[in-house]
């Protein structure tokens, strides 16, 4: 009972929240709309985010998350130039047209720039390591993935896309996955990573906080059915190559690696979702940290948020020939 009265209550604050963000909005621009019609489409789309009731139907629920993504994007961007327009204004006065361009049409352009960008698969530039240990007989080309986030908006034709690249254009030794390959937003879909068998290397994977969220045994259910292999918090490394990969998944802390027998003198890759600061790599003589989380770049204002608060935001970090690589992903969240 305590349960779902908690889930009400946040229910309805989110719904509140979304209401009170649409008037504010469409008041500074003196667009007149109903009220009624706002509140309706306020318990829509957070009906639809909380996986109800539209959850069991595909064909509606797909499409309504992705239309819904779109407009809480448009939203939380015009949200930032209200405020923005509103301080202004008190300086200097603005035309209407605008602050109706700076309000309605140009989150519409990001937002629209915003979908179409996030369909397209990059690769980013290749980043060569270093080391001087003498174990490492050969080098291997490793493929990072990350932040895939398959479920309501990323599906099996995106992932086709990712091993097409990966096949004719990467041709690695290994693929790794730094956690959040599936989106809380769905139940996790064998269909979505069957291309992932079409690669014949190792693939290894650990969990991130959208996994987390799904419940870790739905996403391991799933992932048995196909080649990806978990490592997350193996006490024996996954040896390729004369090469220690090591995973940690999602919330476990770096101090677990006391607990991992692996030999230091080798070359020690770390997979992980979250970034950490490549001071405090050394006492464990861990080469690499592989992750992601951060998007990088990707999602205005909230990379902002990210950046504050991340010890590595997007990229290549070294410390005394410790590396920690944080990759944007390829999804968006």
């Amino acid at each position: 009972m305590k349960t779902n009265l908690k889930y009400i209550l946040i229910f309805l604050v989110l719904v509140s929240l979304l209401y009170y963000l649409q008037l504010f909005i469409y008041n500074t621009i003196s667009l007149i709309l109903n009220k009624y019609l706002l509140l309706l489409l306020s318990i829509i789309i957070i009906s639809i985010f909380t996986k109800t009731p539209f959850f069991i139907w595909k064909k509606i629920y797909f499409p309504a998350y992705y239309i819904s993504s779109l407009y809480l994007g448009y939203l939380c961007n015009s949200f930032l130039l209200c405020l923005i327009y509103k301080l202004f204004n008190l300086i200097i006065y603005i035309n209407s047209n605008i602050s109706l361009f700076m309000i309605v049409y140009f989150p519409i352009i990001i937002s629209i720039y915003g979908a179409i960008n996030a369909r397209i698969v990059r690769i980013e530039k290749e980043v060569i390591i270093k080391s001087s240990k003498n174990k490492i007989k050969n080098g291997i080309k490793i493929c990072h993935l990350t932040d895939l986030h398959l479920g309501t908006i990323y599906q099996r034709k995106f992932v086709q896309k990712v091993i097409n690249i990966i096949k004719n254009n990467i041709k690695p030794d290994i693929v790794v996955i730094t956690g959040d390959l599936f989106d809380s937003s769905y139940v996790p879909m064998v269909e979505n990573i069957i291309p992932f068998d079409e690669l014949n290397i190792p693939i290894l994977y650990i969990t991130g906080n959208h996994e987390i969220m799904i419940g870790k045994k739905d996403v391991l259910n799933v992932l048995n059915k196909t080649k990806i292999k978990n490592i997350g918090n193996e006490l024996n490394p996954y040896i390729f190559k004369d090469i220690n990969f090591i995973g940690l998944d999602f919330e476990t802390k770096i101090e677990k690696l006391k607990e991992i027998k692996y030999d230091k003198t080798m070359f020690n890759v770390v997979l992980n979702h979250v970034p950490i600061s490549p001071k405090e790599l050394p006492p464990y003589d861990i080469d690499l940290f592989l992750c992601g989380h951060t998007h990088g770049g990707q999602t205005f204002p909230f990379n902002v948020l990210t950046l504050l608060n991340a010890k590595c935001y997007v990229g290549l970090y070294e410390y005394l020939n410790k590396y920690v690589y944080v990759s944007s992903g390829l999804g968006l969240p």
